[in-house]
């Protein structure tokens, strides 16, 4: 109650005061009551104003909401404390974005006018508000000294968290400063991104690493006209081969090549280069985007990781003249309907991610390798073929294994770091590098093209384990593709009925003993192109049973030179193997295409007692080899 009111009620109180006090007892009480309540329903006509607020900050967007919760007032004005006012005739909340941080007196004013007297009073309530700094950039230097490099954080801002990364090599968490050595020549992209609670900034630049100034480096620039880019060769140092690979299964060996793409795409476009006398391969990707308005549907995405917690974020960047829906496969048996979803993987490593795009009955699938957690970057490995059938291998890592072996998909292998293999066919291969650091080793695959058409689709696939363990049903399968694989549809069918189009590193749980065939079909409609790729895969105890034959392999051996003759009654696709007496195999003589005809493979071995087994589509055989 305010003066006004209380003098009103003690003066009326006083002249009928005299009468009151006559009154029974009863009428007195109901008296005041009366008075009570009418004080009640009149207080709020003459009540003073008071101000009150409650204030909310979004210290990303720098941004404050104020909810008015005055009393009393005919009048609101809000001052921000940064040369801002709003005034309003009724207690509305107000939202306010600062333009710089700083500390802000923020000033609720509730004025009202007396009815009465006629006067106007006013009420003021100020609250600190502090708008911090939240902002971060990434900065860094970076020095080349020979093959090793040296960075140095030089961020600013309020980030918690750094990651450094050289692209394709290796990545750290939360270092101020990183030296590391590489193996390869070349130019390298350092990448630094730092995080804040309500800030992430990155910056990255490339550098060039040679021990000396005659060691080749691959690098080059494009510019497109449509579909026909023109690249510019801008590789340093000395080379004795160089090869183009243009991601749609077109090669060139030109110094500057021009390539018309035959349709739009993503594709990856790699420069290698060969220096013989050095036995040193020098690579350089980028990825390459051909679009045109025939362009309708075509999935592709990035992946963010964050190697501390094994999570990643990935980013669709898709393209669709439709709605479409999506579907991603994580390559760890989950999966996921978002469009952009976020992932944790249970353990670090190395993961091919397909995303699956869907538009009605139509079906198109991009698959990429995606590296989880910190450590070294998994194994992979680089080629380039010299004249017809010499082919040049490198190994790709960061740091050097304790030793590798390679299956050149022909039955021959080497323990070699930077092999040169002589294929005696043009055929297609699926090539392997297994290679071990300790305890821990790894298996990739690739697949080399060396028929006439390098460009056309193809598909393989290996069983990781070097053999299936008796009794065990769950099979894995690594797939590999070549050619233009831009835009793609698969499907695996394991021979038992169950069949998978979202993985391209598929397992499968069998659930009987018997040997299944398992093939690979895949399709690219952008070029009407396909192909299917059959194995057989024993599963549990079970007996491979060998139809009746006529014979196909004859076997010379002398002093553990072996000479293996195949007469093929038909064009097949054929795998030979050498397997010793219990049913284990010791290596692949030979996997992949054969033509009608006799065709004669070569290889050592060790003394023993061995069986040789070809296994086809059309052909099948068993010898025993006595080496002596």
């Amino acid at each position: 109650m305010n003066n006004y009111y209380i003098n009103f009620f003690v003066k009326n109180l006083a002249r009928y005061y005299p009468i009151i006090i006559t009154l029974p007892k009863i009428w007195v009480m109901k008296f005041y009551v009366f008075w009570a309540g009418i004080c009640l329903l009149i207080q709020p006509l003459w009540a003073a104003p008071k101000s009150l607020m409650n204030i909310t900050t979004d210290v990303a967007t720098r941004t404050i909401t104020v909810k008015n919760l005055s009393l009393g007032g005919d009048v609101y004005i809000i001052d921000f404390g940064d040369g801002m006012q709003e005034k309003s005739t009724t207690a509305v909340d107000y939202v306010h974005t600062y333009a710089v941080p700083g500390v802000y007196q923020v000033c609720m004013i509730t004025q009202s006018i007396s009815s009465a007297k006629d006067e106007l009073q006013a009420d003021t309530l100020c609250k600190t508000v502090e708008i911090p700094d939240v902002s971060c950039t990434a900065l860094f230097d970076v020095q080349a000294d020979g093959m090793t490099l040296r960075m140095t954080n030089r961020s600013v801002g309020d980030y918690k968290k750094n990651y450094w990364k050289i692209e394709g090599v290796r990545r750290w968490v939360n270092q101020s400063s990183v030296t590391y050595a590489l193996k390869q020549p070349g130019y390298y992209t350092v990448r630094l991104i730092i995080e804040g609670k309500y800030c992430s900034s990155e910056k990255d630049t490339t550098v060039l690493l040679r021990s000396d100034t005659q060691m080749c480096a691959a690098s080059f620039s494009f510019f497109q006209r449509g579909d026909t880019v023109f690249f510019q060769n801008l590789s340093v140092g000395q080379w004795t081969h160089l090869q183009w690979d243009f991601g749609d299964g077109y090669f060139s060996a030109e110094t500057e090549p021009v390539h018309i793409y035959a349709h739009p795409g993503n594709f990856r476009v790699q420069l290698s280069l060969l220096d013989s006398t050095r036995k040193t391969i020098s690579t350089y990707a980028v990825k390459l985007k051909v679009a045109n308005e025939k362009l309708q549907y075509l999935p592709d995405f990035d992946a963010l990781t964050f190697p501390d917690t094994n999570g990643v974020q990935f980013i669709n960047r898709s393209e669709a003249a439709t709605a479409c829906t999506y579907l991603w496969s994580f390559g760890d048996g989950d999966v996921s309907t978002d469009s952009a979803p976020a992932h944790l993987y249970a353990m670090a490593g190395q993961y091919t991610v397909c995303l699956t795009q869907m538009a009605g009955e139509k079906r198109y699938t991009a698959c990429k390798p995606v590296t989880v957690g910190l450590g070294d970057y998994p194994l992979s490995f680089s080629y380039l073929i010299k004249g017809k059938q010499n082919v040049m291998f490198s190994a790709l890592g960061a740091s050097d294994p304790d030793d590798v072996e390679w299956n050149f998909g022909d039955g021959t292998t080497s323990a070699e770091r930077v092999p040169v293999h002589r294929y005696r066919y043009d055929s297609i291969y699926l090539v392997s590098l297994k290679a071990r650091w300790g305890s821990r080793s790894e298996v990739v695959y690739q697949i080399l093209n060396l028929t006439a058409d390098p460009s056309k689709l193809t598909a393989r696939f290996a069983i990781p384990n070097s053999q299936l363990k008796a009794g065990s049903k769950r099979v894995r399968y690594r797939g590999a593709l070549s050619g233009d694989v831009s835009r793609i549809r698969f499907e695996w069918d394991f021979g038992d009925g169950n069949k998978d189009t979202i993985n391209i590193d598929p397992a499968n749980n069998y659930t009987a003993d018997s040997t299944y065939t398992v093939c690979l079909k895949v399709f690219n409609d952008l070029t009407n192109d396909s192909d299917m790729y059959c194995q057989q895969v024993k599963v549990g105890n079970v007996a491979v049973v060998y139809p009746a034959r006529p014979k196909t392999m004859w076997v010379n051996q002398h002093n553990g030179y072996i000479r293996l003759s195949c007469d093929f009654r038909t064009a097949d696709r054929v795998r030979i193997e050498l397997i010793d007496m219990d049913g284990r195999k010791i290596r692949n003589i030979y996997a992949g295409e054969v033509i009608h005809g006799r065709q004669t493979y070569e290889f050592n071995c060790k003394q023993g007692v061995y069986l040789i087994r070809l296994l086809g589509v059309n052909h099948a055989d068993i010898q025993k080899l006595v080496v002596f």
